[in-house]
């Protein structure tokens, strides 16, 4: 095969406890998070170079993944790059999955790559394997790419999601965590609701720096998460129950 389509969920984590090891395939993040749509689409084939939204990037991610062979993506997406809605870990497993169909590389091998990319770029921990999984609501029950971590979908009933980016900030300054995760996390998982969720992430979020610009809100990173109710202009989301695979 020449040419391959793959479709990949935002991630939007909420709450996350970083679990770091000598190996990078088996560091990343406990937590919980949103997948959602709308999902970004890249179109790939054999080549060099990455296109996004019809613009050329550089993405550092990219000096890992070639070892898979060289794939140039063209990339389309409803949400901008580098605001926290995973696009990075996305970019990478769309690379990983399309390289296992045109070159025939071993999947999880592949998978293990765009994980180990995201880890020694610096750009995330845990979204490749919510990202692999889908569900609406994950639990990453252990750090680790696909096939090492485990993650699991949390059945919630689904009200109104919107988004609204505010700024690109890197990923570094909030990579680490904090120091009430778990507790947040275990909280959630005894509630398993989309309002817990909210809940949970407006708290720890705001231990980071980023406290909830209104009620059933909250920010993560450089954009803000609403529930129920929005702005007019935000984005709507949709839960994407599958995790990612072909367009």
């Amino acid at each position: 095969m020449d040419e391959t389509c793959v479709k990949v969920p935002l991630n939007v984590s909420g709450v996350w406890s970083p679990r770091r090891t000598e190996d990078p395939v088996t560091t990343g993040s406990v937590g919980v998070s949103l997948t959602l749509g709308p999902p970004m689409r890249a179109r790939a084939r054999r080549g060099v170079g990455l296109t996004f939204n019809g613009m050329s990037i550089e993405l550092p991610n990219l000096d890992y993944l070639k070892e898979l062979g060289e794939v140039r993506l063209e990339v389309d997406s409803a949400v901008p790059l580098g605001y926290g809605y995973g696009l990075s870990g996305a970019l990478s497993l769309a690379y990983a999955l399309a390289a296992t169909e045109i070159y025939g590389v071993n999947r999880w091998r592949a998978l293990r790559t765009a994980h180990v990319a995201e880890v020694l770029s610096g750009n995330g921990l845990g979204d490749v394997l919510s990202q692999f999984t889908g569900g609406g609501v994950v639990y990453r029950k252990s750090p680790g790419a696909p096939g090492v971590g485990e993650a699991e979908p949390v059945p919630v009933e689904w009200s109104p999601v919107y988004s609204v980016p505010l700024q690109r900030i890197p990923t570094r300054i909030i990579l680490e965590g904090g120091a009430n995760a778990e507790f947040l996390i275990r909280k959630f998982l005894e509630e398993r609701t989309l309002a817990a969720f909210f809940r949970m992430a407006a708290e720890f979020n705001s231990s980071l720096g980023f406290p909830p610009p209104a009620p059933n809100a909250f920010r993560k990173k450089g954009l803000i998460m609403f529930l129920g109710e929005a702005p007019e202009g935000a984005l709507r989301h949709e839960p994407m129950l599958e995790g990612a695979g072909p367009c």
